[in-house]
């Protein structure tokens, strides 16, 4: 059984390596991904802003810092925003914590990687935010009724002295 088309965004600025994971993409037997490539971070917020897109393959080859800002204002937007697996080009654990701790749903290695691993990466992220997600709903909303409770009342509610 097929999976729903999923929608990636993979922004990379090396054309061997957004060609690499294009090929990757292709071979993946379990689901079809259609995959948008875009250059840089500014790319990419323009693509999101206009588009909805499900995953955010994101290469740690330049401009680092504002791609890692794009993980984190994904978490701090109140519309739901595509997962982010990070892509790097190396092992290094301290890179992992970083991207982690930004929000990312997971980091792999271009060089380990295979079909099968980023099919697994994907779906996992998926239904990890769909998870989140239904967390986020039992955790503001009577789950008999559907109705926001007190605690969503709580969040939401201005202050003002």
């Amino acid at each position: 059984m097929i999976s729903p088309s999923v929608k990636a965004l993979l922004i990379s600025s090396r054309d061997s390596e957004s060609q690499f994971i294009a090929e990757l993409v292709q071979q993946i037997e379990h689901r079809s991904i259609e995959l948008t490539i875009v250059p840089n971070a500014s790319a990419a917020q323009l693509q999101l802003q206009n588009y909805h897109f499900d995953i955010l393959l994101i290469s740690t080859d330049s401009d680092f810092e504002e791609r890692i800002a794009l993980i984190r204002g994904s978490h701090d937007s109140e519309q739901i925003e595509p997962c982010a697996i990070v892509l790097s080009h190396s092992n290094d654990y301290a890179l992992y914590q970083v991207t982690m701790q930004a929000g990312a749903f997971d980091s792999l290695s271009i060089e380990d990687l295979t079909p099968t691993l980023l099919d697994r990466s994907i779906h996992y992220a998926i239904h990890q935010k769909a998870d989140e997600i239904r967390l986020l709903k039992l955790a503001y909303h009577d789950p008999l009724t559907g109705i926001a409770n007190r605690r969503f009342f709580d969040d939401t509610l201005v202050y003002e002295c």
